[in-house]
């Protein structure tokens, strides 16, 4: 279940901006923090972000899976940069 895109900006936009500040911090600390470590999308959004399973499905289809995984693809092409892979 996702929400559109119009309408997905227009609740975001209903959130005091303070919240929203913290929740982008939030969010951004954290996305760092699964470039670094790396790890699987499930881990990304149930144990970093503290979401629950119900929020598979709406992450999934807001492009958090290949968010995710372009970190583990970038780390390993990079990876085999320095190592003649």
């Amino acid at each position: 279940m996702g929400i559109k895109d119009d309408e997905l900006r227009k609740k975001w936009l209903e959130i005091p901006y303070e919240i929203r500040l913290i929740a982008a911090q939030f969010i951004f600390r954290e996305l760092c923090e699964h470039a670094r470590r790396s790890g699987t999308f499930r881990y990304l959004i149930y144990e970093r972000l503290g979401f629950y399973r119900d929020a598979y499905s709406p992450l999934y289809l807001a492009g958090g899976l290949d968010i995710s995984n372009e970190f583990t693809l970038g780390k390993i092409k990079l990876y085999d940069f320095f190592h003649g892979g």
